[in-house]
């Protein structure tokens, strides 16, 4: 599987490397790419490994909504498998992001979850209790 790192993310949670000072201060190498770059990088690593999986990983992919569709148009009917890895919080609140996400069959979303609990999940993202959301 090829793994794109994204950045930005709303949340301060304990156990993501993306907090790093270092990262956020841009002290580490990295660039940001339009969709296209990006696809055409992950497409050219795939083909080079010999693989059909992918995975957008890092921050909150879904933070970029006018990033992350260019970038699967590029990947509709390429034959793959793609993995969106969220928080959830803006696919849960906006549910036209569902609905769109709906229509790219081979995109698979792994949602992590920040706690079972209000307070567990103030004390893992740093996040106002009010944002924990269970129905």
């Amino acid at each position: 599987m090829i793994t794109a790192d994204c950045a930005g993310c709303g949340l301060t949670c304990k156990f993501c490397w993306e907090r790093r000072e270092s990262i956020l201060e841009g002290r580490e190498p990295g660039e940001f790419l339009s969709p296209v770059e990006t696809a055409g990088r992950i497409l050219a690593l795939m083909k080079e490994n010999k693989v059909r999986q992918a995975r957008l990983s890092g921050g909150e992919p879904t933070i970029g909504r006018s990033h992350l569709f260019p970038l699967l148009n590029v990947f509709q009917h390429k034959g793959m498998r793609f993995i969106l890895e969220t928080n959830g919080i803006l696919i849960g609140e906006d549910e036209s992001y569902a609905q769109e996400l709906a229509l790219y069959p081979f995109v698979h979303v792994r949602v992590s979850l920040k706690g079972c609990t209000e307070e567990e999940f103030s004390r893992l993202t740093g996040a106002d209790p009010k944002g924990f959301i269970c129905s």
